[in-house]
């Protein structure tokens, strides 16, 4: 013991030494450079990120990175010792960023590749950093406050095709949120990198609060940022010191993934304490500079905001900002260049909103252009107080304006003129002039307006480019360039235009001149052009010429004029001035008006041969360019569209046709034929010239043929259309299909007001097929719009006097929308009609009017919302309508809609008299939701009637009823009467809703009604008074009004057919001037019409009950009513016909004989009866007794309920015939009522069917005419050939029994007729089978069936299926022929019914036979054994019925290779016919040997069918048999064969699996837990497949393959699937194939038939090293039978061509389990080698081929056969040869 401390010493001092030694590199801080990547010091940028959060830094750490692609995600903490000295930096080199990219693939949200979590002093340079996800992460995350960091020179990459917000470039936000506030990140340095894709390329967010301490000191230079979706960068609440400077931020342009309407470069909201944003470039679909409340908290100019020297360009579909600086405080606004450039929407040049307060903000110096259709305001400014200087500011407008402002202080000016004389202390200076932009997309500038006529702006000295300002005289905008003075150039002419000109225009473009001129100041002038007439075929088509001017624009127009000259002939010279700009190329254009009377096929030309400049004069380089213009004359008369078609009057599209009247216009009517077809095309039509009143332009797909004539266009991009008329005039589209297929956007058609902004007018679309998707939920939608292009809510001058009429409107989030002007004064948008429309599939708005002027008609439409796929059922409007004004007619519409069908608000708003009412009634309103509803919703109007409306409303939530609001001004005279409102639901009711009654003039002769429970509150004058809980409580309150109000149920129809019979409402209505019909145009009652939108006769009874049906003897499960017995029940069916609720019990009293008198008068019985759509149907528990057959028998009943209204209807009977028989069919129709066949389907009576083939009389129901004169069925016969048929109802029969039909017939006139029976499954006479016919009788008197078919009963025997049947009957007759009558059917059981055969053991009772084929045959064999088994039966019909001298033949035959049949030798007959072949008689027996050689193991199917006919006394031989009902009878038989063997396993393994969807499946064995195959599903759905697989076995028959021992049966549910199959296989079982990468799927479709090679339709991909073949593109057609897995084989030929034919023994021999056979081909030859086994039955197939001369070896492979002897034969044409093998196991 005294030892151990010196032993624990030696131990410990060495590894105390070696700790101590470890140390340094093991703890010791990170200080000095490393490298990242393979063979570096740190593998992974995680490896380095360890080591600094695990030992910190002591100095600078720099990571050399390098090259290759790092997967990881790294998150950064604070670093111990980081600091200003020690930083750490991530440097990938110099120009390296490309081959040095960290990335990383977010599978979920807020996933950054880089995350510095409060990290500081961290550099990161010339590296890529990757968000590779379409849908997560950001490349950089800033959070925690991750302060004085630096990005430089590096590539952030995060998905260029993202929508979604989570995708950010570099980002400054919290963990869990892109949009959380709070202190991020300070003292940052983004600089001079590329960031590409995203939502956002950068998005920085600071605390949302006005402190502005955080997000500070943050810097942004010189970066380019791309591909982002819709923000560049966005700074959100920033501190001090902020720099935005220098970077180039563009927005995605190109793929499906992008907007055209919205995006910011910059947009900086919330910028603090003297930001600076300078030098950036921007281009974006609304604003390059959005910046919000600059300085806001600064409250001194001390430290001033800074906005200058950026440039930028607005290109966009929507509205614009070129340069947006609202609310700011203390900013410099100076020298910027931005244009806005769009096509319809408002572009705003400078944007200030500005602040009641002086701020001391500078607008100054900067250059603003619009070039775009829409309105242009060149500044916008609300207040002015906040605002010092604005002036020196350069603004431009380029197009067709439709508006140009310059608001200021929040008044408009038309003119800078009007706002400078108004607003003297600013825009003094300021002007109008062209910018001379470089491009489109770039802002420098060479215009004369801004050249040095800036003020100069203290510390602002150079300009984007860094070029010095002038200090006395700088330019206007963010470019300071020099110009020089004007110089002449060059002058030429041009032929740009060649197409027709039109005869009856002016100004048809002849020639173009080119002045080109290098500098701009002292311009030059163009004083005079000298041209000719050269070329012009004939001068008199010319009456003049005019020369225009386009300035730099190289764009033909008409907009200035330099001078005329009138009937040019020959040298004209046109006189005039034009100052030129420059430098650069002026555009001159010569065109001449061309007279109506000119000659088509002339030719207008002209040559210039002088131009004169600042007086002198020069020649052209080109003075007569080549090409012309050939006159045609306008469009007129009769044309057609046909894409297949020809000729100088079609037009393969719709598009060339109206390309053709927009180059000609149109000088009479148009009519466009249009042919079948669908039309791919997207069709843009603006105004025709010559179209009028008169001259209409029509395009017609004929009456009725608007599904075949097809105008289709996939709309691609956000509000694109099919159909465009913009500005377009008289035009009317018939009977055509208009249709978007846009998955995402899309209208069909859209009316636009045009370049010149009044409208499309006089159009109409008549039965017509509008239509776009019917399952979008997205708002950009439209079937039908009316809008300005680039907005689906764009407001003005849209359309006038439009009828959209008997249109079917289909789908998309607004079937309609029609915008007016959006303002008060309504003297546009007039006289827009909506007829007859049905407006359909629509998922939130059915017809939509906005702002409509005089004459707007919505009457006899139906709007039905989306009822299935993407609904909603808490939101929708049927007939939405806003702002209609002076005279609006909304009538006899139906619109059904989940929360308002009619929502009219503001109606006839800014109308000041009584004189043109507002006028909605007729109408019936459906409002069936899960959410609050509004019955009718009709508020806000002024002289307005609402009147005889219908309404119901059904909910869970709220409902408003009649629901108008008021106004607080009197005297507007609305009126509501005679509306009637019901609402099923628990919820609170409002039944009327009115806040203002004092705007009201009437209000009365109203009902309203609540199915349900719940609160009621009637308001009138709601705003100074309580909801009333009762209608008389309101009434009391609201004197003058409601008086004759009601409450009372409508009995409506139905919850949707609003048509009524309430007894409340019946004429108890006030009459109307003016409105004289209903809402189906029947005429009112002028004196006491009813309440609602219709006009109905006297209603029933409120309470009424009547016996419907009564029935004797009725099954329900079979058209019999008499079943075999002598006691019957008696059935009634009792009919609520009354309004009211059917009672909850009362009693009905039946008697024989006679209606009972009284509820005593017979059997009577209280019922409780369960109602079902008013029937109810109840047995008495009493039956009719002791009965006995009889011709009829009468049984009476009635209903006895103390508040039926109507007792004259209470009583019902019943008369039967009485068999006490069974029956599966019986009637007498002696219970019908002429000429009734069905009634009430399932309650007492069954259908009668008649298929009326000849269209005249048929089939029916009539008196008198039966047996002993009763009803019975009658054909009348007509003029007509009969051939019509009558079906009787459905019987449920048997499989494969015989029935009878038995029934009475005659003929009325006497004249030979014929009637057919047949039967059939269905009541259809495609499907009777014809079972007797009946010809020519021409017997008075009724005749039996069986008298007619010689004294035998007709019948028909049903196939091997139990099921329903139909008995039909067919008359068949010469025209004029007279009546047929039938009566008394009955169908029963055939009393002597044909044969049914049967098999059974020897011996064994006939019910134990085998008689139909759902019974199989199993059985069981072992693998591989020899014997043979044999089954033995005996054959009889089931039946045992023979009848005298019966014989009963068969046969039993099979196609089962391994079933071998042996019949007994055919007894003796009983009739003594000998019949060829002879064939064995009953109870005769056959022999079925099963031999399972050759077979593998598994379950094998097959079969043996038997056929047999009955001869006897009555049906004689040999052709009068009766064939037995259930023949021929095919029986399964199922060979089962077992490896009892315990080598290989199993015989087979198998493993089923359900609900397989696409996806990855695995099969697996359940006893071996062996791998089975591997299903891929690549498509559909397969609901069960089962694969087996038998391994180690060899495949069935396989031949001409070298195969792996083992094969797969697969069995399945389902269609329309496709699988691509793995299937897997042991080494050993591939023990012959030569080259396992040749193996692929084989199949064999049936058992013993030809192997596919390959399986058809797949292709197959092998893996020897994984002992696997994978099959490609398996399905329910292709994968059935035997699969296996197989090459072709590989003969090994060797030596030289042999000169004769020969088989050699094989080697070895004898041989386990292979051996090799060598053969000699001398020529050419088919070469075919079999193996058969001592039975001489063929095992092996080892060549099967033509083969060239040679000599040749095979691989025999003999594992699955038993040991023995076996020949092997060769043959090649006449070449023969034999020889043995020995396989000794």
């Amino acid at each position: 013991m005294q030892h151990q401390p010196a032993i624990w010493r030696r131990c410990a001092i060495p590894l105390i030494i070696g700790l101590l030694y470890l140390a340094p590199s093991a703890f010791a801080q990170l200080s000095g450079s490393y490298t990242i990547g393979s063979g570096g010091n740190y593998a992974s940028f995680t490896a380095a990120v360890t080591a600094l959060t695990t030992s910190g830094v002591s100095g600078p750490v720099t990571f050399s990175v390098l090259s290759g692609t790092y997967n990881e995600q790294i998150t950064i903490p604070a670093i111990t010792g980081a600091s200003a000295t020690n930083t750490i930096t991530f440097d990938g080199g110099t120009g390296n960023a490309a081959t040095r990219v960290l990335t990383y693939t977010a599978t979920t949200a807020y996933s950054p590749t880089v995350t510095l979590n409060g990290a500081d002093y961290l550099i990161f340079k010339n590296l890529t950093i990757r968000a590779a996800s379409p849908t997560y992460g950001q490349g950089v995350l800033f959070t925690n406050s991750a302060d004085y960091n630096e990005i430089s020179n590096c590539v952030i990459e995060v998905s260029p095709t993202t929508t979604d917000n989570e995708v950010v470039g570099i980002l400054a936000c919290s963990t869990t949120s892109y949009s959380a506030t709070g202190d991020y990140g300070n003292y940052n340095l983004i600089k001079d990198n590329t960031i590409t894709g995203g939502y956002y390329g950068i998005r920085w967010n600071g605390s949302a609060t006005t402190d502005y301490t955080t997000a500070v000191g943050n810097q942004f230079t010189g970066n380019t940022l791309t591909e982002w979706y819709y923000y560049g960068m966005y700074l959100y609440y920033i501190g001090g010191s902020l720099v935005v400077s220098r970077n180039n931020a563009v927005q995605r342009t190109s793929g499906t993934s992008i907007t055209t309407s919205s995006g910011y470069a910059y947009y900086i909201y919330y910028p603090n304490n003297g930001p600076v944003i300078s030098y950036n470039y921007g281009w974006a679909r609304m604003s390059p500079f959005y910046i919000y409340r600059p300085n806001n908290a600064q409250a001194s100019t001390s430290n001033r905001a800074k906005v200058f020297n950026n440039m930028g360009v607005a290109d966009g579909t929507g509205t614009v900002y070129a340069l947006y600086v609202s609310y700011a405080r203390y900013t410099d606004v100076v020298y910027n260049s931005v244009q806005a450039r769009n096509t319809t929407g408002t572009g705003y040049g400078i944007y200030t909103y500005g602040e009641s307060t002086a701020y001391d903000t500078k607008f100054l110096n900067n250059m603003v252009s619009h070039d775009g259709t829409g309105t242009f305001y060149w500044i916008y400014n609300y207040y002015s107080a906040s605002i010092s200087a604005f002036d020196y500011n350069v603004f431009y407008k380029t197009g067709i304006p439709s508006t140009e402002y310059c608001r200021w202080n929040n008044v408009d000016y038309t003119t800078l003129t009007a706002c400078k004389a108004a607003v003297p202390a600013f825009n003094q200076n300021s002007i109008i002039g062209n910018p001379r932009w470089a491009s489109p997309t770039d802002v420098h500038s060479t215009s004369m307006v801004a050249y040095q006529t800036g003020i100069p702006v203290s510390g602002y000295t150079d300009d984007f480019d860094g070029d010095t300002r002038s200090s006395t005289a700088p330019c206007i905008g963010a470019d300071e360039y020099l110009l020089s003075n004007m110089a002449f150039g060059s002058v030429t002419t041009t032929q740009n235009n060649t197409a027709v000109a039109s005869a009856g225009l002016p100004d048809q473009e002849v020639i173009g001149v080119e002045i080109a001129v290098t500098g701009s100041l002292s311009p030059l002038t163009a004083t005079s052009f000298t041209f000719n007439t050269s070329g012009t075929t004939d001068v008199t088509d010319i009456s003049a010429a005019r020369l225009y001017y386009t300035g730099s624009s190289p764009v033909f127009a008409t907009t200035t004029l330099v001078g005329s000259y009138s009937s040019p002939n020959g040298s004209f010279t046109i006189n005039g001035s034009q100052v030129l700009d420059g430098p650069g190329t002026n555009y001159f254009w010569l065109t001449y008006d061309i007279v109506s009377s000119a000659t088509a096929g002339d030719f207008i030309d002209a040559q210039c041969n002088s131009v004169t400049v600042a007086g002198t004069a020069y020649v052209p380089t080109v003075t007569n360019p080549t090409g012309n213009r050939m006159i045609l004359a306008p469009l007129n008369g009769v044309y057609t569209i046909n894409a297949l078609g020809s000729g100088n009057r079609n037009f393969t599209t719709f598009q060339s046709a109206v390309d053709r009247m927009v180059l000609l216009g149109v000088s009479g009517p148009v009519t466009f034929n249009v042919a079948a077809g669908t039309y791919f095309e997207q069709v843009v039509i603006p105004p025709i010239a010559g179209a009028s009143a008169t001259n209409t332009i029509t395009f017609d797909g004929g009456t009725g043929n608007a599904a075949t004539r097809i105008l289709e266009y996939d709309t691609p991009s956000q509000y694109s259309m099919t159909l465009l008329l913009d500005g377009a005039d008289y035009f009317t589209f018939k009977n055509l299909t208009v249709r978007s297929t846009g998955v995402n956007y899309g209208y069909a058609v859209q009316f636009a007001p045009g370049g010149d902004a009044l409208g499309s007018n006089n159009n109409s679309f008549l039965n017509c097929v509008i239509q776009t998707s019917t399952n979008a939920t997205g708002t950009e939608h439209i079937a039908l719009l009316a809008s300005g292009i680039g907005s689906y809510t764009s407001y003005g001058n849209n359309a006038n006097n439009t009828l959209i009429k008997d249109c079917e409107i289909k789908g998309g989030y607004y079937a309609v929308r029609w915008n007016g002007s959006s303002s008060t004064t309504y003297d546009n948008n007039v006289g827009n009609q909506f007829v007859s429309n049905v407006f359909s599939e629509w998922y939130y708005y059915g017809l939509y009017m906005y702002y409509q002027g005089t004459g707007l008609v919505a009457t006899r439409n139906t709007s039905i919302q989306r009822q299935t796929g993407s609904i909603t059922t808490t939101s929708g409007y049927g007939i939405y309508g806003a702002y209609l004004n002076d005279g609006p007619v909304i009538s006899y519409n139906y619109s059904r809609s989940a929360y308002a069908p009619f929502y009219i608000t503001y109606l006839n708003n800014a109308y000041a008299s009584t004189s043109n009412r507002g006028k909605v009634f007729n109408n019936m309103s459906v409002a069936i939701g899960t959410s609050t509803v509004y019955a009718f919703y009709a508020s806000y109007p002024r002289f307005s009637d609402v009147v005889f409306n219908s309404a119901y409303a059904k909910t869970t939530g709220t409902c408003y009823g009649l629901y108008f609001y008021g106004q607080s001004t009197a005297g507007y005279d609305h009126k509501y009467a005679n509306n009637y409102v019901v609402f099923e639901g628990n919820g609170t009711f409002y039944p009327m809703y009115n806040y203002y009654s004092i705007s009201m003039g009437y209000c009365d002769y109203n009902a309203f009604y609540r199915i349900g429970t719940g609160t009621d509150n009637w308001c009138w004058n709601y705003t100074s008074t309580s909801a009333y809980p009762t209608l008389a409580a309101m009434q009391a309150a609201s004197v003058g009004f409601n008086q004759n109000s009601k409450y009372g149920n409508a009995y409506y129809m139905s919850e949707t057919d609003l048509h009524s019979r309430s007894h409340v409402g019946y004429q108890a209505a006030t009459p109307w001037a003016g409105i004289t019909d209903d809402y189906d145009g029947d005429t009112r009652n002028t004196l006491a019409p009813s309440i609602g939108a219709d006009e109905y006769p006297a209603p029933p009874p409120e309470n009424d009950v009547t016996i419907a049906k009564m029935r004797l003897n009725y099954a329900d499960n079979q058209w019999a009513r008499v079943e075999g017995a002598a006691t019957h029940a008696v059935d009634v069916v009792l009919q609520n016909v009354g309004l009211g609720a059917a009672p909850a019990n009362l009693t009905v009293t039946y008697k024989v004989g006679s209606m009972p008198t009284s509820s005593t008068d017979g059997v009577s019985q209280l019922f409780t009866p369960t109602w079902n759509n008013g029937f109810a149907r109840v047995t008495f528990a009493q039956p009719v007794t002791a009965l006995t057959p009889s011709s009829a028998l009468t049984v009476y009943a009635r209903a006895f309920w103390a508040n039926d209204g109507d007792a004259t209807n209470d009583g019902g009977s019943d008369t039967r015939k009485i068999d006490i028989v069974k029956v599966h069919g019986d009637e007498n129709f002696n219970s019908m009522t002429a000429p009734e066949f069905s009634d009430m389907p399932g309650l007492l009576d069954y259908n009668w069917l008649v298929n009326n083939v000849n269209g005249g009389e048929t089939w029916r129901m009539e008196s008198g005419v039966g047996l002993l004169a009763s009803p019975a069925l009658y054909y009348p016969g007509d003029g007509q050939t009969g051939n019509d048929w009558v079906f009787t109802p459905a019987t449920e029969l048997a499989a494969g029994s015989s029935y009878r039909i038995a029934f009475w017939m005659r003929s009325e006139s006497g004249q030979p007729q014929t009637v057919e029976v047949g039967w059939g499954t269905s009541p259809d006479p495609a499907s009777m089978t014809t079972f007797a016919v009946f010809s020519d009788f021409t017997n008075t008197s009724f005749i039996g069936a069986k008298q007619l078919a010689g004294n035998k009963d007709p019948y028909f025997n049903t196939p091997n299926v139990n099921g329903t049947y139909f008995i039909g009957f067919r008359v068949v007759s010469a025209p004029g022929a007279g009546g047929v009558v039938i009566d008394d059917i009955v169908l029963d059981d055939n009393p002597s019914p044909p044969p049914k055969i049967g098999i059974g053991a020897p011996g064994a009772p006939i019910s134990t036979f085998i008689d139909n084929p759902a019974t199989k045959i199993q059985v069981q064999a072992n693998y591989k054994s020899p014997i043979v088994i044999t089954k033995t039966y005996q054959v009889a019909t089931v039946t045992n019925i023979y009848g005298s001298n019966g014989d009963f033949l068969w046969d039993v035959e099979t196609s089962t290779p391994w079933i071998k049949l042996t019949k007994d030798n055919p007894a003796p007959t009983a009739q003594g016919y000998n019949f060829a072949p002879p064939r064995p008689r009953q109870f005769q027996q056959f022999t079925m040997a099963l031999n399972p050689a050759g077979l593998a193991p598994g379950v094998h199917t097959g079969s043996i069918t038997l056929y047999g006919i009955l001869f006897n006394d009555d049906f004689p031989p040999p052709s009068n048999g009766l064939l037995a009902t259930n023949q021929p009878l095919t029986i399964p038989v199922e060979l089962i064969v077992v490896n009892t063997g315990s080598k290989t396993g199993p015989a087979y393994e198998e493993m089923t699996l359900t609900n397989l969807s696409p996806g990855t499946f695995t099969f697996t064995g359940p006893v071996t837990g062996n791998p089975i195959a591997d299903v891929e599903v690549t498509s559909g759905f397969i609901p069960s497949m089962t694969i087996r697989v038998y391994p180690n076995q060899l495949p069935p028959n396989i031949t001409r393959m070298m195969y792996v021992k083992r094969y797969w049966q697969i069995t399945h549910t389902g269609t329309a699937w496709t699988a691509n199959i793995t299937f897997p296989y042991a080494d050993q079982e591939a023990a012959m194939v030569l080259d396992r990468n040749q193996l692929r799927g084989v199949r064999q479709a049936v058992l013993r038939g030809m192997w596919e090679d390959p399986i058809v339709g797949t292709s197959s991909a092998s893996d020897p090293a994984a002992n696997t073949v994978k099959v490609f593109d398996l399905n329910e057609s292709n994968s059935g039978g035997n699969i296996a897995l197989a090459q072709p084989y590989f003969y090994a030929k060797r030596g030289d061509a042999p000169t004769s034919f020969g088989l050699e023994q094989n080697y070895p021999n004898p041989f386990n389990p292979s051996t090799t056979v060598s053969f000699a081909v001398a020529e050419e030859r088919a070469v075919r080698i079999v193996v058969y086994n001592s039975l001489g039955m063929e095992v092996g197939e080892l060549v099967n081929d033509v083969l060239p001369a040679g000599r040749y070896s095979v691989e025999f492979d003999a594992s699955a056969l038993p040991s023995g002897t076996y020949l092997y034969r060769m043959i090649a044409g006449d070449h023969v040869q034999t020889m043995q093998m020995v396989l000794s196991k």
